[in-house]
């Protein structure tokens, strides 16, 4: 589904996640204001890296696929049947051993920078969800050994707290 379907297909989902996070936040601000704060800090620094990361990608992304045609080149050029008797004629095999060896450094350099660029909002999300429901953990855990919760209430709001996290 591309265009306006898609939109159409998706759309029901973005209101139901919306109106979702909207209650359940409601409900965490209602346990601790200082949680609420720090997800809603966590997600918009994680917002910030995964625009971040998308335009350092588009930035480099120019330079990366360099190595991939000349690779492609190189090893059309040794399976042309016209090229493999100047090959054999004139030795040019470690000559395109040596390219090809060349170039696929430069293509795993390329791939290591694709990887470490695309995972970053990947590993700030996993990072920020650990440190979050870390500390709502304690604050929960914190409210009944002080009294202001009840068992009950910490069994509600762990659950308000991993229906955040499972979001």
């Amino acid at each position: 589904w591309n265009g306006v379907e898609g939109m159409m297909k998706n759309t029901p989902a973005l209101i139901i996640n919306l109106v979702g996070i909207i209650v359940y936040s409601i409900i965490l601000f209602r346990v601790s204001w200082v949680v609420f704060l720090i997800l809603l800090g966590m997600s918009l620094i994680n917002i910030i890296c995964t625009v971040l990361s998308n335009k350092f990608y588009v930035n480099i992304s120019t330079g990366m696929t360099e190595p991939y045609v000349a690779h492609n080149s190189v090893v059309n050029s040794v399976v042309n049947e016209a090229y493999s008797k100047d090959m054999r004629v004139y030795k040019y095999k470690p000559l395109f051993i040596k390219m090809t060896d060349v170039l696929m450094k430069k293509m795993s350099k390329s791939r290591l920078k694709q990887t470490a660029v695309l995972g970053m909002p990947s590993f700030s999300d996993s990072l920020f969800t650990i440190l979050r429901d870390s500390i709502a953990y304690i604050i929960l855990i914190i409210g009944v050994y002080n009294g202001k919760f009840t068992v009950v209430d910490f069994t509600f709001y762990l659950s308000v707290i991993l229906g955040i996290s499972v979001w």
